[in-house]
């Protein structure tokens, strides 16, 4: 005998099923339907219009979405939370654990706190960035391109307790005009003008100054000119040229000294310790050795110890003692009694 095919079941009104039900085709419902206990779908169901559940909704497997453009809309006044209860929550290929941003290989290279936000790694951005508050880095940060201040009058302001190093690992430093390269300091023309060392500082060039201040000693070319900052001796290897007026309290000359000019000595003058001598009080003049005159000579006092050889005339306006021979000509005149 043949089985009877199932027909379609038609109700204009309310549907109860106390127990089990079981459809073996298609459950077309045209208006509102009330559950009020478990649907349990073993297979595929297709909803026409929209599923209102007013409690929570457990899926077992994935849901997914065919709409071409689908959303994910919250309609509450309060928020959305999607969450994990014991895993992670992957959005695109970007993996959500916890507080936590990052991938699936690192899923912590964004941690998210109440004080702000870590990055564990390199922190790109490829277009401008604005920050309204502090930027705080902890590791050290590295930039591709120039640094650009848009402050004012702005600072740059080491806080730390050692010191701010500036550096180029293979180039130089300028600062305004100025280039700093290793340890020396120039202009982008000249890098070299001024070296500084543990030894002090070697300049290239010219210096020139309106006030000189040292505490050690002053050397140019290392010994052609030299001034010992304990003593203030000062030692010059060339010509020494004045031009005005030149007031030492004492002068020290080794070499052959040329003076262009007068030469005003307050204290004693005294050649070779006491060659010539003229003492400073009285004018007294005192030569050791032989004084040629090659013009006239006049003196108010003329006193020789030693012998004397006059090649001409001798004239005498005033009295002249003589306490040895006097030979004049082939003569000799001796005087035994002076007065």
């Amino acid at each position: 005998m043949k089985e009877c095919e199932p027909l379609a079941t038609g109700l204009s009104g309310s549907l109860t099923v106390g127990g089990a039900a079981t459809m073996s085709t298609t459950l077309a419902v045209m208006g509102a339907a009330a559950i009020s206990s478990t649907l349990v779908v073993t297979g595929a169901a297709a909803l026409s219009s929209t599923l209102g559940v007013t409690g929570i909704t457990t899926l077992a497997d994935d849901l997914k979405l065919s709409e071409d453009i689908a959303a994910l809309t919250h309609t509450g006044t309060t928020g959305l939370a999607i969450t994990s209860t014991s895993g992670y929550v992957d959005v695109e290929d970007l993996r959500f654990t916890g507080a936590a941003i990052g991938v699936s290989g690192t899923p912590t290279v964004v941690t998210v706190a109440s004080g702000g936000a870590a990055v564990t790694g390199t922190l790109s951005a490829t277009s401008s960035t604005h920050l309204s508050s502090t930027l705080g880095v902890a590791g050290i940060t590295t930039l591709a391109d120039d640094l650009i201040i848009s402050e004012d009058a702005a600072v740059l302001t080491h806080t730390g307790t050692t010191g701010l190093a500036i550096t180029s690992t293979s180039g130089y430093v300028d600062v305004e005009d100025l280039r700093f390269t290793g340890t020396q300091i120039g202009t982008s023309s000249v890098p070299n003008v001024i070296a500084v060392s543990d030894a002090g500082v070697v300049i290239t060039g010219s210096l020139s100054s309106t006030s000189f201040s040292f505490e050690g000693d002053f050397a140019v070319g290392a010994n052609k000119f030299t001034v010992e900052a304990i003593s203030g001796n000062t030692a010059v290897a060339g010509t020494l040229a004045v031009a005005g007026a030149f007031a030492p309290s004492s002068l020290g000359v080794t070499g052959a000294a040329t003076v262009g000019t007068t030469l005003t000595v307050t204290g004693d003058f005294v050649v070779g310790a006491d060659k010539f001598t003229v003492e400073a009080t009285s004018g007294n003049t005192a030569v050791a050795g032989t004084l040629a005159v090659a013009g006239d000579t006049t003196l108010s006092t003329l006193q020789v110890t030693g012998a004397a050889d006059l090649s001409s005339t001798i004239a005498v306006g005033g009295a002249a003692a003589l306490s040895s021979t006097l030979v004049v000509g082939r003569c000799r005149l001796t005087l035994s009694n002076p007065r």
